[in-house]
């Protein structure tokens, strides 16, 4: 049976002044630095990889640790929030008070389109290994829409700055959690959530 595995990372920690594309702090260029080592032996041909800064230089380290691997950016994995449930509204509406609920909607909507691309069944049975590099947000709705729970559950898991998450889909269009947010290959003084 034909499997495609895909590794999800979340990207390195970054300046939380500039809330928007946030540029990794010399930390996150070293957990990410951390994170390549840890996936160099996985057989990836392509990286996929959100067009936000972080992100971007987040995968460029990765990609200095994988030869011949090749970036492809797309907006679909852009960061964004999906829903708001009401135990973090006060904390969004402090942080992003220009957010709107049309605003998530279109999230939503992204999202879903980014799960329906990315988690398809492998073709023409070959074994598959994807890599993504993305955001917080976008890997918790992930975990849960493979998962098949309530869409506001992807508000109660944590991430970590370059965890990695595997999820396998079956020739079936099965799907497994493989592994949640592992950061083992993470210093216990380079582990945040930021």
């Amino acid at each position: 049976m034909s499997q495609r595995i895909l590794y999800l990372v979340r990207h390195g920690q970054y300046n939380l002044r500039q809330h928007d594309q946030g540029e990794l702090t010399p930390l996150g260029e070293a957990q990410s630095h951390c994170t390549a080592q840890a996936l160099q032996d996985l057989p990836f041909g392509t990286m996929h990889v959100s067009t936000v800064r972080r992100a971007v230089q987040t995968a460029e380290i990765i990609a200095q640790a994988l030869p011949g691997i090749s970036l492809v950016p797309t907006d679909r994995l852009r960061e964004c929030v999906p829903s708001m449930p009401r135990h973090l509204a006060a904390l969004f509406t402090m942080r992003l008070p220009q957010y709107n609920p049309e605003e998530m909607s279109q999230c939503t909507d992204q999202f879903e389109d980014a799960f329906q691309h990315f988690f398809r069944p492998p073709l023409n049975g070959a074994n598959v290994h994807d890599l993504i590099v993305c955001h917080g947000n976008i890997i918790r709705y992930f975990v849960t829409a493979a998962l098949k729970l309530p869409g506001e559950s992807w508000t109660s898991l944590m991430i970590n700055n370059c965890g990695i998450t595997r999820i396998l889909v079956d020739s079936d269009g099965e799907m497994f959690l493989m592994s949640y947010n592992d950061i083992g290959h993470l210093p216990l003084d380079m582990r945040t959530d930021n």
